[in-house]
Order: structure tokens, then C-alpha cells, then sequence
């Protein structure tokens, strides 16, 4: 798959859930009825920008969701081999085509954990350093136990 499908889901989880007039917006293929990415790969990777964004004030989600895809070392923190899956955009494609599934209770857990962090948290603080050439070196100290047997590979 091209990188268009990756921004293609980046636009519809950076979306809104509606206009300012209130208007609900379309569900697409993209996302499930809530407005949210079908793919955990997709929703891992928004609810993470979206809590580093919060924390950290100079980081956008946006800015944070152009670069998650292509983060080296982040796989293994979803207890996948990157010598299999490289990248983040690696899992979207390899969940998106059936090669991977979700184990739904460590993903959920995963997904909680990642929710349940403050920002004074360390290990959300050290998650995003805007001084360093690698900004996003520790991203995978973010993620829990339950992350790492969050997918399951399909024979």
C-alpha cells in the first residue's frame, strides 16, 4: 500500500466528529460508528498523538501523526519483530489486509493504560523530546505490558 492510505487515515482520525453547527459527520470505511479508526494500529497511533499533544504543548497532533508511522523500534512495543514489521504503517498494513488480528482484551487494556497516563507521567514526558534529533526515541517506554500481545499473527 502507498503512503496515501496512511494519510488517508491520519485525515479521518484527525477529523472531527461533526461541524461547528453540529452537524454529524459521514462514517466512513475508515472509522467505526464513534468517529474512531477501525484499525487498533490506526486508534493506537491517534489516542497516543492525541495524549502527546496534550502533554506536550509545542507538538501537534498533527505533527505527531506525520511522524508516528514511520518511527523506527516502534513495533516491538506491540510485541511484534522488526525485522517482520518496521514501521507502525507495516502493522496498519498487515492489520488492514488480515495478516494480523487484534487480541481484543490486551488491546482494549492497552488502549486504557495509554488513556490512564497524566502527564507528569515520566515515561509520557520522555515519550517526546523536541530538542533532540530523534524526537520520539522513547515512544515505545509509553505503551504497557498488555500493548506487546496486542496483535496476533494469522498463519
Amino acid at each position: 500500500m502507498s503512503r496515501f492510505y496512511f494519510f488517508t487515515i491520519l485525515m479521518f482520525a484527525l477529523s472531527g466528529c461533526g461541524t461547528d453547527t453540529g452537524n454529524p459527520s459521514a462514517a466512513t470505511d475508515n472509522s467505526n460508528q464513534d468517529g474512531q479508526p477501525r484499525l487498533f494500529s490506526a486508534q493506537v497511533a491517534s489516542n497516543t498523538c492525541i495524549k502527546l499533544s496534550r502533554c506536550h504543548l509545542n507538538l501537534s497532533t498533527a505533527e505527531c501523526m506525520s511522524s508516528i508511522f514511520t518511527i523506527k523500534k516502534l513495533t516491538p512495543a506491540f510485541g511484534l519483530k522488526t525485522s517482520d514489521y518496521r514501521y507502525l504503517s507495516d502493522v496498519v498494513n498487515a492489520e488492514d489486509m488480515g495478516e494480523l488480528r487484534v487480541n481484543a482484551e490486551d488491546s482494549q487494556a492497552c488502549l486504557i493504560n495509554l488513556e490512564a497516563l497524566s502527564c507528569d507521567d515520566k515515561k509520557v514526558q520522555d515519550s517526546y523530546q523536541s530538542e533532540s534529533n530523534s524526537p520520539f526515541k522513547k515512544l515505545p517506554g509509553i505503551y504497557s505490558e498488555s500493548c506487546k500481545s496486542s496483535f496476533i499473527k494469522n498463519p
